[in-house]
């Protein structure tokens, strides 16, 4: 047994492993173990992670396999695990030395379930220092109880406001909940990945600890999986096939826990989530004639007509896709194509499209 385990997922990331793997040893606190997920590397990285397994097997241990996407990676690494907490890193990140150290002594002295730092965001233009939600000017954040977890970190991140985040490296999480709940990473979705396993443990967690203190620093660079998505055109079929996998195993996971039963307004917002997506995913399909476009988008029309959403809830925008939906559903794809063309002036003017 170890106290903690630290999951670093591996593909294709050789320039940057090396330095990654000297920060984890540069640690601090030492009771740990790091289980190296070998996601099918074509490059030198399995070389990387053999050679540091052979020099420190007290402290490696490392998992081959065929590529399956992080998800999958990050599973492999949380059946694995022995430790009695849970981090995670990313291969082509550093942490500081006192990273570890100072997440588990927070979440032992306050006897939470789920202990946070602050980080360094770091691009190519600048360095940011980034807390995975707002603490409000204090530097420790102590919340305790559903209704406080839910109030400042499940709800916003349900509603997709940008001041919480479920970035993973920033928390050292508690294996027992995630064991008794089993939590794990959903199959198929790439980005955002790590805001579904957030909100499925965050149901299940009482309390959490947080320090704005940064102990990790997150390198951007322009070759990074979550640049290459969404900072080119051409990608909108990816791009909604993940946000419709992703909605989809959101209302899931609320369904599996009790949420729906304090947060009633939930269900149908998902729902709603739900169909614009899967709109989109139909109207983005390269390779599709035009009528077996429309076909598609008809039967998905008849399954929203036998569904009662409240439009009292709803935005403007989503009241017109709504009503769209159900009352003229052809017209779909020239508003999808509408919003394709804003989203990429978007990117080109280097915003945020969500």
């Amino acid at each position: 047994m170890v106290t903690v385990s630290v999951i670093v997922p591996v593909y294709n990331t050789s320039e940057r492993l090396a330095a990654c793997l000297d920060a984890l040893l540069a640690q601090t606190f030492r009771d740990f173990e790091v289980i190296l997920v070998n996601d099918g590397s074509t490059d030198s990285s399995g070389d990387i992670c053999r050679e540091y397994v052979s020099r420190h097997p007290q402290v490696f241990r490392l998992l081959d396999g065929p590529n399956g996407g992080v998800s999958v990676a990050r599973n492999r690494g949380l059946d694995a695990a022995r430790g009695e907490w849970v981090a995670f890193c990313d291969s082509d990140d550093e942490a500081l030395p006192e990273w570890l150290e100072t997440l588990h002594r927070n979440a032992v002295r306050d006897g939470v379930d789920l202990s946070y730092c602050s980080f360094d965001d770091i691009s190519p233009r600048e360095t940011r220092h980034r807390c995975s939600f707002p603490m409000e000017g204090q530097t420790t954040v102590r919340l305790k109880g559903r209704e406080e977890l839910e109030r400042r970190l499940l709800l916003p991140l349900l509603r997709g406001t940008r001041m919480v985040h479920g970035y993973l490296f920033t928390a050292l999480f508690r294996r027992e909940v995630i064991e008794a709940h089993q939590v794990r990473f959903a199959k198929g979705v790439s980005i955002k990945e790590d805001e579904l396993f957030y909100i499925d443990y965050l149901q299940w967690a009482e309390s959490v600890t947080a320090e704005d203190r940064p102990l990790y620093r997150y390198l951007r660079f322009g070759q990074s999986a979550c640049g290459t998505y969404y900072g080119r055109d051409g990608h909108d079929y990816r791009r909604e096939r993940n946000w419709s996998l992703w909605t989809r195993e959101c209302l899931r996971l609320v369904e599996k826990g009790e949420l729906l039963s304090r947060h009633a307004w939930l269900r149908p917002r998902l729902r709603l989530r739900c169909y614009l997506h899967e709109v989109q995913e139909v109207c983005c399909e390269p390779g599709v004639c035009p009528l077996e476009r429309l076909g598609r988008l008809g039967r998905v029309a008849s399954r929203a007509r036998g569904e009662t959403l409240p439009l009292s809830g709803m935005s403007r925008g989503e009241r017109l896709f709504w009503l769209t939906l159900c009352h003229a559903w052809w017209l779909l794809p020239l508003m999808c194509g509408a919003r394709r063309r804003w989203e990429s002036w978007r990117r080109r003017r280097g915003g945020d499209v969500g």
